[in-house]
């Protein structure tokens, strides 16, 4: 009850503060994002120049490479390649709202702005399209452009190996199971092998494949782990090749991470985490 309370409050302190003309300015979520990441990019908006806002435009950067709108129930979405449309609703002046576009980021290191455009029911707009300047705080501008900041893919080498893209799903309470997935690239001239897995966070960890028998799929052990042969990738996905955890101590949570030590024939042992995406994430950074 007193987690209840307390996340009613902290809610309604958020609400009182996106209400508050000295503090409404749109903003995206998530705030950083690696190149190569595909994420959902939300958009908040609240106040729309004393009446409720009738459609919000957001100009797409070219180190974003959109590929779908979100439905909204009452709007209308229009994707272009660089810029998102939302029309026919109507979010009231005193209501905050979240319009969603999916995409891949494509931008190399820095920061990617989204400008965005609140059209009002009473014919005016507020143009949310200031970028600040190298050294510069967004909190001084008027009108800052919602931004998100880009990092470098999250990349582990072991001997001749590149380790990338490394995730997992979110579980339920009381799953027994989880899976983890990664790409693997041999840039060397031999192969190598991933012979076994261990995590703190399960009783066993195995390395798995699933297969389909006529209509049934099926699941088992690879107990001679995972060819990686010279210059290829290998990809730990769900569906086919997968790490297996057994006897989960405690249930994978969105957002967090799950480490791991994964160990070649040849390259030896590495330690790495698994970004914990959605119940359904097929990718990292879903």
């Amino acid at each position: 009850m007193t987690t209840c309370i307390v996340r009613a409050a902290l809610a309604a302190a958020l609400l009182a503060t996106l209400v508050d003309p000295a503090f409404a300015h749109a903003t995206v979520w998530p705030e950083t994002a690696a190149t190569g990441e595909m994420v959902d990019a939300t958009f908040t908006i609240t106040h729309c120049d004393g009446a409720p806002t009738t459609e919000v435009q957001v100009k797409l950067p070219e180190g974003f490479t959109a590929v779908d709108a979100t439905a909204k129930p009452g709007w209308k979405s229009e994707l272009a390649r660089h810029e998102v449309r939302w029309t026919g609703g109507s979010v009231p002046e005193d209501e905050f709202a979240e319009f969603t576009v999916r995409g891949t980021v494509a931008g190399a290191e820095g920061r990617l702005a989204f400008p965005l455009t609140q059209v009002c029911a009473n014919g005016r707009s507020v143009a949310w399209t200031e970028i600040a300047a190298e050294g510069q705080q967004a909190h001084d501008l008027e009108h800052p452009a919602p931004v998100m900041q880009i990092r470098a893919a999250a990349t582990v080498t072991v001997g001749t190996l590149s380790l990338s893209g490394a995730f997992t799903r979110a579980t339920l309470p009381n799953a027994p199971v989880g899976g983890g997935f990664l790409t693997i690239t041999n840039t060397g001239g031999e192969a190598d092998r991933l012979v076994g897995a261990a995590s703190p966070v399960a009783q066993k960890v195995q390395l798995h494949e699933m297969t389909m028998a006529g209509d049934v799929m099926k699941m088992g052990e690879l107990e001679n782990g995972v060819e990686i042969p010279p210059g290829q990738t290998v990809a730990l996905a769900p569906g086919g090749l997968h790490i297996m955890f057994m006897g989960l101590k405690a249930p994978f949570v969105e957002g967090g991470t799950v480490p791991v030590t994964l160990t070649f024939e040849k390259a030896g042992p590495v330690e790495i985490e698994l970004v914990v995406g959605a119940v359904a994430a097929d990718h990292a950074g879903h």
